[in-house]
């Protein structure tokens, strides 16, 4: 009899088939039991946000392995409500990280890098934040607790809820500010410089201090921002809400040749994978296995890294490893993920964290300062600290804003506020007296002064309809202290000095005019590029005229070629944006022996930054008809130093006396980091010296000019006694106070006023302003075991120890004296001091 075969094989097709589907069963059980948090996360969705479980549903990956993921309706709508149901976010903090750098009040680990910054007067940035208590939810584009400046947007899910109404806007650092809704206006508490409005498409955010407006979507999603110079930068979405370009846009010009652009790019998990800059130069972006940001690599292929080691908090950084391999900082948590001590190879360095309920003992630098906190009007802010070298304290009021500060030298600052809650007055009391500096404005709501008295000056201001500041005058009065405020009465004989500034048609200066009772003084002129950038600033009076141009700028809008009143300059870049070239032929009529004289500089960069090699030489020539400039001869390193500072600094000549230095090294100065070129400098190198302090030292003739552009929205004035009015005010709207804490070798605890970083490609400056004057800092600075030298031309006093330098000005670019930290082994300096004038 033939056998069935039909009846055996189809009854093993099915077990085999059954075993298949219980096996499938099992891994779909394991998975579903399992956590599909992470799974979710890749989908790009926002826990809270009303998308989310279409998002989970429609964007997370496909797979036989995620069926069970992707199909639990109810595990998807648990984790999209996660947001509501998790602890309240961290509340924000308004005391500066310390260390290197640690929020003293949360114990949260901070950093931040500079990825792209261009060449412009007012750079287009591309920056991320990384803040190790804001990692809620797995992260966003940058993974866990990082974000960078283009992610700001507004949360304005609770914009309508009546009296509870409030939206909160992510600022660039990913700091969350809260704005209250009534009777149609948005308030946030405290002094935050910022100003909500809702108009019938979506609602505007202007930064008051700088007035550049951002546009948000009804959704609160970001459009643009524009600075007050009708510059705009315009961000660009797919189709799946994912932000692939910024361009950069200046009102006025018609190609886009002149346009600055970013491209952002992916990878599968919606995480930003790739940055592409103007140049075209390509930063990447990798992640390990928990969503961390763990590696970025430069456009030379050099790779920076970031761990997270600590089992217990997966998204906490623990250390930070260089392009060299080294690990340069280490942080320790405690059991509730705040820091506990910052560690590095340089041990003098370390610091320990030791937390109490409203206070944090900071321990390092040989001194242990104890800082208590408050929480008042949402932020938790510093009341009183405790040190060996003194006590200090500061008073707010409920909605936040500071009234009184008690330094620990013993000195007083307070402050009045007005009911918009700018401050309005500031009396400053010290070893020297009593000052007091009073601001009335323009208007009910923004920062523009209409008139400032403070010490032996007031003055007044006046605006054109766009908000640039039209004109500045300054009159002298006979009041040392400022407590007559406006009603000082004027020096007798003296009149106001007045500054005229006109406009171009998109609101950007090209015209400054001085004049003392309608007689011109002083003109300056502004000749603008097609990218809304100077091309060239020419200053005149009745007996000279000078010009500094910027003649060519690569697609950055990076100064390449460009000449000054003594000479004439040309930039190399490296793939990192570093100058490893520079050129400067300075005019023979500027050489006292009536030479023309060519400098040129190489640098070699190690992966991390550090200056390995330095070449320079300079080729000297009479000939009048400019045919030959001469062989290139070597010089120094002392001797390219000083090329280098003069040009940095703005003096003149920039070359110094010849063959001063011969082909040797001075005496003491092997461990001197070498000095490397200014990427910002062209417009204040080389003035004249005649010619370059046309306003009483306090503007340097085109500098002058240059910094106005720099910084449009003018606040307090053109002269010396702004600056200080300056220093004063802005304490009292500072983003967070400095710790008492003597982390700066040279500043005694208390005396640092405020900080913040200058944007430059890499790491940034910080920039410390204190009250401590340039002979009592250098005298600090010897008592701490420092050794104290004069820069060959004797203008520049240099401080060492250990490798590490302070370069001390009396002028600076900025007028007032400067003290620049170079950390031992670094090629450039890090922190910058701003002394105040003596």
């Amino acid at each position: 009899m033939k056998k069935n075969h039909a009846l055996p094989g189809s009854t093993g097709r099915v077990v085999q088939i059954l075993i298949t589907f219980i096996l499938l069963l099992a891994s779909l059980d394991i998975h579903a039991s399992g956590d599909c948090s992470a799974l979710y996360a890749s989908s790009g969705a926002i826990p809270g946000s009303r998308t989310c479980e279409l998002t989970v549903a429609s964007r997370t990956p496909g797979g036989m392995a995620n069926y069970a993921c992707i199909n639990d309706i109810e595990a998807i709508s648990a984790w999209c409500a996660a947001a509501v149901q998790e602890p309240a976010p961290p509340e924000p903090e308004a005391t500066c990280p310390v260390a290197d750098p640690v929020y003293p009040g949360s114990g949260a680990v901070t950093l931040a890098a500079s990825d792209f910054v261009s060449g412009d007067e007012l750079p287009m940035v591309f920056t991320r934040t990384y803040v190790s208590n804001r990692v809620a939810n797995g992260g966003g584009a940058m993974g866990a607790g990082w974000s960078h400046n283009w992610q700001r947007r507004l949360d304005v899910s609770k914009a309508d809820d009546g009296q509870a109404a409030r939206v909160v806007a992510y600022r660039e650092d990913g700091e969350p500010v809260t704005f209250q809704g009534a009777a149609g206006q948005w308030r946030a508490s405290g002094f935050t410089g910022l100003a909500l409005a809702r108009n019938a498409s979506g609602w505007l955010l202007t930064d008051l201090h700088t007035e550049t407006v951002e546009s948000y979507s009804a959704q609160g999603r970001m459009l643009y921002d524009e600075t007050l110079t009708r510059v705009r930068r315009t961000l660009s979405y797919d189709a799946s809400g994912l932000l692939t370009h910024v361009v950069q846009h200046a009102a006025g010009s018609a190609e886009e040749y002149w346009d600055v652009t970013l491209k952002l790019g992916y990878d599968g998990q919606r995480r930003l994978s790739s940055l592409t800059d103007p140049l075209g130069r390509v930063t990447r972006y990798a992640y390990d296995a928990n969503n961390n940001l763990s590696s970025v690599t430069w456009p030379d292929n050099s790779v920076y890294r970031y761990v997270y080691e600590d089992s217990r908090f997966k998204h906490a950084l623990t250390g930070e490893i260089d392009e060299v391999g080294a690990r340069i900082a280490t942080w320790t948590y405690d059991d509730k993920g705040r820091a506990v001590s910052v560690n590095h190879p340089d041990s003098t360095r370390d610091v320990q964290f030791v937390y109490r309920p409203g206070s944090t003992t900071i321990v390092g630098s040989g001194q242990t300062t104890t800082l208590n906190m408050a929480s008042i009007g949402g932020v938790l802010r510093p009341t009183t600290s405790t040190s060996t070298a003194g006590n200090a304290s500061s008073t707010w009021d409920a909605s936040g804003r500071l009234v009184k500060d008690i330094a620990a030298d013993g000195g007083t600052s307070e402050y009045r506020y007005d009911e918009a809650g700018r401050p309005v007055s500031a009396t400053v009391t010290n070893r020297s007296g009593s000052s007091v500096t009073s601001i009335r404005y323009a208007d009910a709501t923004s920062l523009r002064p209409s008139m400032i008295a403070s010490p032996n000056l007031i003055q007044a201001f006046t605006y054109n309809s766009a908000g640039a500041t039209a004109s500045i005058s300054e009159t002298p009065t006979t009041d040392a202290t400022g407590a007559n405020g406006f009603a000082a009465p004027k020096v007798p004989g003296t009149v106001a000095t007045v500054y005229a500034l006109g406009y171009t048609d998109m609101n950007r200066l090209d015209k400054v005019v001085e004049s003392n009772q309608g007689n011109v003084l002083r003109r300056w002129y502004v000749i603008r590029d097609h990218g809304g950038n100077a091309y060239e600033i020419q200053g005149a009076n009745a007996s000279h005229f000078d010009a500094t141009s910027v003649t060519q700028r690569d697609a950055a809008h990076r100064a390449l070629v460009g000449r000054n009143p003594t000479g004439e300059f040309k930039i190399r870049y490296d793939l990192r944006g570093r100058i490893d070239r520079f050129t400067f032929k300075q005019y023979a009529r500027f050489d006292p022996k009536g030479t023309q004289r060519l400098f040129k500089v190489a640098f070699e960069f190690a992966p991390n930054g550090r200056v390995i090699s330095r070449t320079g030489t300079v080729a000297s020539s009479n000939d009048i008809y400019r045919r030959d400039d001469g062989p290139d001869l070597p010089i120094s390193q002392e001797e390219i130093n000083q090329w280098i500072d003069n040009y940095n600094h703005g003096d003149s000549p920039i070359a110094p006396q010849a063959d001063l230095l011969g082909t040797g090294t001075l005496a003491g100065h092997g461990s001197i980091p070498m000095s490397t070129v200014c990427h910002d400098c062209h417009f204040v190198a080389g003035l004249p010296e005649s010619r370059a302090r046309w306003i009483g030292g306090a503007a340097r003739g085109i500098a002058f000019v240059w910094r106005l552009l720099k910084n449009p929205a003018i606040r307090y004035g053109i002269g010396q006694g702004a600056k200080k009015a300056a220093e004063k005010l802005e304490r009292a709207k500072a983003k967070c106070k400095p710790a008492a804490t003597a982390e700066v070798e040279g500043i005694p605890p208390g005396r640092i006023k405020s900080m913040y970083v200058e944007k430059t490609e890499g790491f940034g400056v910080t920039n410390i302003i204190t009250d401590v004057p340039k002979s009592e800092f250098g005298a600090n600075l010897l008592k701490d075991g420092w050794t104290k030298t004069l820069s060959t031309n004797g203008k520049v006093e240099i401080f060492t120890k250990n490798g590490a330098k302070y370069s001390v000005r009396e002028y600076s670019k900025t007028g007032p004296p400067t003290a620049e930290f170079t950390p031992r082994g670094a090629g450039k300096y890090t922190l910058k001091i701003r002394l105040p004038k003596s």
